[in-house]
Formats: structure tokens, sequence, C-alpha cells
């Protein structure tokens, strides 16, 4: 049974890090996610490292 698990798990992990752009696309679209760190009302200079690079940025990462 985690034989099976482990191989899906391994599995799915392996075609994040081959796909391009973000993880599961179908559930997360970059003006959705612009809105939400919008809503939150959080104070930020608008640089490079907006809060939404930084949220896709760890994301990214964390996908591969």
């Amino acid at each position: 049974m985690f034989g099976n698990l482990r191989s899906a798990t391994l599995s799915i992990k392996q075609s994040l890090c081959n796909s391009l752009g973000l993880p599961f696309p179908e559930l997360l679209e970059i003006p959705e996610l612009d809105e939400l760190v919008k809503d939150t009302k959080v104070n930020y200079y608008n640089r490079i490292y907006t809060p939404l690079v930084t949220l896709l940025a760890f994301m990214a990462v964390n996908a591969h």
C-alpha cells in the first residue's frame, strides 16, 4: 500500500518539476492570486519582490 502511495507521490513531484508555470494551473491563476494579495491590505513598496512575486517564487521552489 505505501509503495503505491510513494510511487504516486514521486510521479506527481516529477511532473511538477518538469512543468512550466504554476503548479496546479487549473486551480491557481495569476489574476486571482494578485487579487488575494491586494485583499490582504498589506502595505508594501511596488518593487521587484512584491508579495505576489514572493508567493510565486516560494511555490516554484517548493514544487521542485
